[in-house]
Formats: structure tokens, sequence, C-alpha cells
């Protein structure tokens, strides 16, 4: 039912400069600006982030889409039946066919949606270093066993790999679309493929010519063997950059994966993650009333 992760909502405190960040340094484009709020995509989809003009810097929603109306309509229903916190039933946003918005365990905002408009040129000019569209976020829940549940059971993940108490959640062949650690609502990262080795080399120079720096890799992570590297943005949103993305091509074949839950993991390359990697992250908004 869910096909991919297909874009989060940021609430960020300096709009333009998230949106110069965004396009500068991220490669992306603006399609549209409404409001205080700005959508902006690497490819012909409408939007991959939402940028929001807030007080205080939180993550907004997370944007997950629907392969058909019919399924959106079923999931709708199951998410009833289930007794889900629903805080939307219609698209909060421009470029969306149709959408509700569910608040899942932890207080994290899923907006779920079909039909995304996809009109926008592929071929455009930036300075930024582009990537090839958004990849997978990586969140943290004060319940990872029923985050995990709730994506599982009622969304339709799978768990692709485990390390101890991190776990990494597929919809499609893709390794994962979200991955799970313990710890305050938070989104710890969100990342963005890119096609490989040189745009990862593009990106550390692009970042020392604007005063920023990688902070953690390049490097391998044991699970999804993709290559990474991660940096900062405003509001300490953290971001990653990752290549050589794992494809489950059988489904029916594949085991869940489990992992020593030790540093080596993160990558097995070395040199180790940073003391605090886990500890970063940037909290969740509070949602809207739900609708009665």
């Amino acid at each position: 039912m869910i096909v991919r992760v297909a874009h989060v909502g940021l609430r960020v405190t300096d709009l333009e400069a998230a949106v110069r960040f965004a396009t500068d340094i991220l490669g992306l484009r603006e399609t549209e600006r409404r409001g205080g709020r700005s959508y902006l995509t690497c490819n012909e989809n409408h939007h991959e982030l939402v940028l929001i003009q807030a007080d205080e810097a939180a993550v907004d929603h997370l944007g997950l889409e629907v392969g058909s109306t019919g399924e959106l309509e079923e999931l709708r229903e199951r998410l009833a039946r289930e007794g889900a916190e629903l805080l939307s039933e219609e698209p909060e946003e421009p470029g969306l066919e149709r959408a509700f918005r569910v608040a899942g365990p932890g207080g994290h905002v899923l907006e779920l949606f079909a039909g995304m408009a996809a009109g926008e040129p592929t071929d455009y000019n930036t300075v930024g270093v582009r990537p090839l569209k958004f990849s997978h976020v990586f969140l943290k829940v004060e319940d990872v066993p029923a985050m995990e549940e709730f994506l599982t059971r009622v969304l339709g993940f799978r768990v692709s790999s485990r390390a101890g108490d991190v776990a990494w959640l597929r919809c499609n062949a893709e390794h994962h679309a979200i991955a799970l650690a313990p710890g305050p609502s938070q989104l710890h990262h969100a990342a963005w493929e890119v096609d490989g080795w040189a745009t990862i080399e593009q990106l550390g120079d692009h970042l020392r010519r604007n005063g920023l720096t990688l902070w953690f890799g390049p490097g391998r992570h044991g699970p999804g063997n993709s290559i990474f590297s991660y940096f900062f943005g405003p509001d300490d949103f953290m971001f990653e950059y990752t290549a050589e993305f794992q494809r489950i091509r059988n489904e029916a074949a594949w085991t869940t994966e489990e992992w020593p839950d030790e540093p080596l993991t993160v990558n097995p390359w070395g040199p180790l993650p940073p003391p605090d990697f886990l500890e970063r992250g940037v909290g969740v908004a509070r949602p809207a009333a739900p609708v009665t």
C-alpha cells in the first residue's frame, strides 16, 4: 500500500535561510511558496521537502505515498478501526490529489496521500549538489515496538534489519524507508539519495566552500550497505547523502538481518560514529487538534 516515503515537512525559524540552504547547498528547486511555506523538489515531483516558517524548529510531518486513491481510503478505514487519531481529512498542501493526516505512536504526524503532481522540470540550474530523490528518515520514538507494530501491521512495512533496539523498515524494494531508534520523539536525520562517490566528493568540497563541513563520513553502513555522509543544516536539522542503497529484489526470500549492537555496525569501515550520534535530533511539533 505505501509505495514510498515521499517528503518531510520541517518547521524552521528563518524560512529564507532554510530555503537558501535547500537550494544553494542541497541543490533543490523551489516549486511554490504559499503563506510561509516553501515547497521544494529535486526531480519531477511537486515537492520532496516542505519548509514552514515557525517560532520554534520542529518536525511537522512525514509524507507517505499510497499506491491509489482506493488503497488510501482502505487505509483510512483501517486506521479508524485501530482507533488512530485522525488529524485532517483533506490535503493540507498543494500538489496532492487526496490526503489525510494521522498521529502515529509518540506523536509523529504521518500524512498519507495518493496522487502527487509530477510535472516539474527535471533539467534546471543549481549551484547546489543536487540529489536524485528523497530517500528515507531516521526517527527516534519513545516506544520502538509500538511504532514498529503500527508501521508493519497497520501500514504494511516490513523489517529489513535490526541492531539491538534499532530497526530498519521498508515499504518497497529499497532496504529502508524508515529507521527507528529509542529516545524522545524526534527526527534524527532526513536522507537524500545521490548517484555515487563523485557526488559525495562534490558535497564535501561544496560544504567547505560555504563554510560548512561533513559531520560524519564518508563511510559505509552495515544495514543497507549504503555509502553515507552526514551534515547539518539550519536549526540543527541533520541531513544524509546516501549512495549505493541496497535493494531487496527477492521479497519472498528475504529474512530480517540481525546485526551486532555495536558502533562498527554503523560504519564497518571505521571510524566510529561521534559519541553523541544517536543523541542528536529535532523534536516533533505538537499536532493540530484531531478531527471530531
